[in-house]
């Protein structure tokens, strides 16, 4: 029954992989296969084969239709909580592809710096803010609370990525093709811009917001 979306997530695990060049191999794809359910990977830790990946359906919780809990990354059901905030939403990348990583790390939006960029995220993508994380808490809540308050006050729709700051960098879109897409588009950006940083000591000058309006419209046919 969902064959052909699970050999799509087994794909694009490997082009996050290779093309990104995903090294630790811990990137996730949550990818809505039904109402009430979806389609994840779960990575064995002992065994980096990218040709023996365990996919799962399951629902909210984790559990299979034969009623078997599965053990989820808890980026899962931070993943379950947008999806289900946004009807339009399928797919949900979270990319530790390399300057994915080093961009967040450094806990600033990334900004718009060429018109590649204004192609594919509608201004700057933002960054939210530190999560503080204290034992006893759910960790689930705790980044899920931060990550729904920047997509309520965010433009969603047009920036389809943002960075929690030492957690994760977290892409979506209507499709897993879109999500890949982006998550790939992201972290060229981010390689770019963590170069530019270097070079200029942090002195960046920014697209005009003129400019990325119009080539964004351009692009999307607005």
């Amino acid at each position: 029954m969902y064959e052909e979306q699970i050999q799509a997530v087994i794909r694009a695990h490997k082009m996050l992989h290779e093309t990104g060049k995903d090294v630790l191999d811990n990137s996730l794809i949550v990818l809505r296969a039904d109402s009430g359910n979806y389609i994840v990977r779960v990575r064995n830790r002992f065994q980096n084969d990218l040709d023996a990946m365990q996919i799962f359906v399951v629902n909210r919780d984790g559990i299979t239709a034969d009623g078997k809990k599965i053990d989820l990354d808890l980026r899962f059901f931070v993943d379950v909580k947008m999806l289900e905030r946004y009807d339009w939403m399928n797919c949900v990348v979270n990319s530790t592809m390399k300057y994915s990583t080093i961009w967040n790390q450094s806990e600033v939006a990334l900004p718009p710096l060429s018109t590649i960029h204004a192609k594919y995220f509608f201004g700057e993508v933002p960054v939210s803010a530190p999560i503080n994380y204290t034992r006893g808490d759910s960790f689930v809540d705790v980044v899920s609370q931060e990550v729904l308050e920047v997509l309520r006050y965010g433009n969603p729709k047009k920036c389809r990525g943002m960075f929690v700051p030492k957690v994760d960098t977290i892409i979506w879109g209507e499709s897993l093709d879109e999500a890949v897409e982006l998550a790939l588009a992201l972290e060229s950006l981010a390689e770019h811009a963590w170069e530019v940083a270097k070079e200029s000591n942090g002195c960046m000058r920014y697209l005009p917001y003129a400019l990325v309006d119009e080539v964004y419209r351009e692009y999307h046919k607005e």
